[in-house]
């Protein structure tokens, strides 16, 4: 489907080319991704701002025009005053993005889901973090996901291995101020679980560090070799 559109703003046009240049592409395909993103994220803009709670604003166009202008303003600062650094925080950043959230407001507990970015070389999938309010303790829980034909004999050699793994954890400078750490090995549902409690966010260990150690026990127990057989053998 071919979709015309013409700018007849000279301002607006001048912003895309700028942004167009500040990124190296074309302006057509910057707008190309924008409409991209609309499409993939703004049924929740229109839902939530001009459907749940209309915006107070006449005509049409003007609300929609200025939800999405409240939803990117609202989300960037938020992104810059507290996710990016939380992230920077945790050596996670530019490797993670958001993918759920949710606010316990009984509980005073804010809850983050983050996914691991295509293209990123660390082996913890996703992790959740559950902060009590904004500057209290914070439990963590990461997931590294095994590929589903991994055999028996390579499961059960992991799961020997994650106990000394665990120690080393626990014993690594990066981890001194954790409590209840555990590293478990889901041979069922074929994944890697790692859980702590930490009693301040400047406690929790840079998440490089700790996909390093499940690294060691993917290689130790035979399945990096494994895998990348499979994954050859696929393609």
């Amino acid at each position: 489907m071919k979709i015309t559109v013409n700018i007849t703003d000279k301002s607006v046009y001048e912003k895309l080319v700028k942004m167009a240049e500040m990124v190296n592409i074309p302006v057509e395909k910057l707008v190309k991704r924008v409409i991209k993103g609309v499409a993939l994220q703004g049924d929740f803009v229109v839902k939530e701002f001009l459907i749940k709670n209309p915006i107070r604003v006449r005509g049409k166009m003007e609300r929609l025009e200025v939800a999405f202008s409240i939803a990117v303003e609202y989300g960037m600062r938020f992104y810059w005053f507290f996710l990016e650094p939380f992230l920077k925080r945790l050596d996670a950043f530019g490797h993670y993005y958001v993918d759920d959230m949710d606010v316990d407001y009984e509980g005073n507990v804010i809850c983050f889901h983050f996914a691991l970015l295509r293209g990123s070389p660390l082996r913890i999938h996703t992790f959740f973090l559950d902060l009590e309010g904004l500057s209290g303790g914070v439990s963590i829980t990461t997931y590294t996901y095994l590929n589903e034909g991994t055999p028996k004999e390579i499961l059960d050699r992991m799961d020997e291995l994650s106990g000394s793994i665990e120690d080393e954890i626990i014993n690594h400078e990066d981890f001194q101020a954790l409590e209840s750490i555990r590293l478990e090995v889901n041979k069922g549902e074929k994944m890697i679980i790692f859980e702590a409690y930490a009693e301040e966010h400047d406690d929790l260990p840079p998440i490089p560090e700790l996909s390093n150690f499940i690294r060691k026990l993917l290689v130790k127990s035979g399945y990096q070799k494994w895998e990348k057989t499979y994954n050859a053998e696929k393609e």
